[in-house]
């Protein structure tokens, strides 16, 4: 069994035994077993495919960035976390360098460093808002280009 499926059975065995038990919790946000396992799942179902595909995200602390950084995982993209505080010269030269299939950020992100996202894909999410965290997720932007080039099967997760 590989560490994904064993991660996604031990997230729905907990989903199923313990689905009002405290999954996540930053700063007031919490998020259940039940609600997180829904959360993942609409997360999922509102985005392109992911396996394989550059996937960065750009999001405060909280729940819902902890939830984007494991779906992408779970879905076999390769993860590029950068800091909202990410100077914008910065950005713009990771973009050029990575050329992410899809950035994951929240509006105000989105519009600050509209110059570096202008030609990828956005999904843009709100704050935490409980079990309800994807709700609000919203796709802007071009449409995802095909997946070209392949990384190597275990590369998860590119750090600046």
């Amino acid at each position: 069994m590989t560490d994904d499926c064993v991660l996604l059975e031990s997230l729905r065995r907990a989903a199923l035994q313990r689905p009002a038990a405290v999954a996540v919790q930053c700063a007031d946000a919490r998020l259940t077993y039940g609600g997180m396992a829904d959360a993942l799942r609409a997360f999922r179902d509102k985005l392109p495919p992911l396996r394989g595909r550059r996937v960065l995200v750009m999001l405060p602390d909280s729940v819902v960035s902890y939830l984007s950084h494991l779906v992408g995982f779970m879905e076999g993209a390769v993860v590029i976390p950068l800091s909202p505080q990410t100077p914008g010269v910065r950005l713009h030269a990771i973009c050029g360098r990575v050329q992410p299939h899809l950035v994951v950020t929240t509006e105000l992100l989105h519009l600050r460093h509209a110059a570096a996202f202008d030609a990828i894909p956005c999904a843009r999410v709100a704050a935490d808002q409980g079990d309800h965290v994807f709700g609000s997720l919203e796709l802007v932007g071009p449409t995802p280009r095909p997946l070209a080039d392949s990384p190597p099967d275990d590369l998860r997760m590119i750090v600046f």
